[in-house]
């Protein structure tokens, strides 16, 4: 950490060495926001141990943690291996399934805009166990159209406006298995960015853009100054915000 005058090349190269991260800050109130951005990563880094005493023999598990009084919660699919030690998806995207169970791993475009499904937009689903006959809905949107290419993708079209906001993904077989996804598809007012700075908080996601009035969303590999990663989708409302405002282009 380097305050005032110094040798930011030096630091720079020391960080870089030891797997750290150098900060600079100009006075002693941009140092104070640094010790309490580290405050915040440190004291919200949590480790959690259980044991499985409801039916230990079953492999596959889905494991989810719920804050209620803040209205979050995060899942993670993992199974034990042969030799009973853990294997876990640490990647969303990617699930440990086997071949022959009906689960959907993802699907694209999963951020788009108002205008980009204004006359209808494509859409392709991953997974596994998909079959003809599947019917696929965004919130209460029926695909059209839907083809599946192989038992691991699927396509559909959507013929009809969809206003802004995040919307969950149902997908239904002829025999009545359903797979729910919640808040799977973004769709934006306006285009959406990559990067957004909010007084010297800088914001960087694979997709941001406004769902609703007051909110921005910030959706997939959301970092915080290059430093906080989060695994969460993380939701921008902005204080004292003028009546007109809008973000992006009317």
């Amino acid at each position: 950490m380097g305050l005032g005058d110094i040798d930011t090349d030096y630091l720079n190269a020391i960080a870089e060495l030891t797997g750290g991260r150098y900060i600079h800050a100009s006075n002693s109130i941009e140092l104070e926001n640094v010790y309490i951005m580290l405050q915040n990563y440190i004291t919200n880094n949590y480790c959690f141990s259980y044991t499985v005493e409801k039916n230990p023999s079953i492999n596959k598990r889905n494991l989810t943690i719920a804050l209620k009084d803040y209205q979050i919660s995060s899942s993670q699919l993992y199974q034990l291996s042969a030799d009973d030690s853990d294997s876990v998806n640490d990647q969303k995207d990617v699930q440990i399934v086997d071949e022959d169970v009906f689960h959907v791993t993802g699907i694209q475009p999963k951020s788009l805009s108002v205008s980009d499904i204004k006359h209808g937009s494509n859409f392709t689903l991953q997974g596994v166990g998909f079959q003809e006959g599947m019917q696929i809905f965004i919130g209460d949107y029926e695909l059209e159209n839907v083809k599946c290419s192989d038992t691991r993708t699927a396509t559909g079209w959507i013929d009809s406006p969809i206003p802004a906001g995040q919307y969950n993904l149902k997908v239904v077989l002829d025999n009545g298995l359903t797979e729910f996804k919640p808040k799977m598809i973004n769709v934006f007012r306006a285009g959406k960015v990559t990067k957004v700075k909010l007084g010297d908080l800088l914001i960087s996601a694979d997709s941001i853009g406004q769902i609703k009035d007051g909110q921005i969303l910030a959706s997939g590999n959301v970092m915080i100054d290059g430093f906080l990663h989060l695994e969460e989708d993380i939701y921008i409302e902005p204080f004292n915000q003028p009546d007109d405002f809008f973000y992006g282009h009317k």
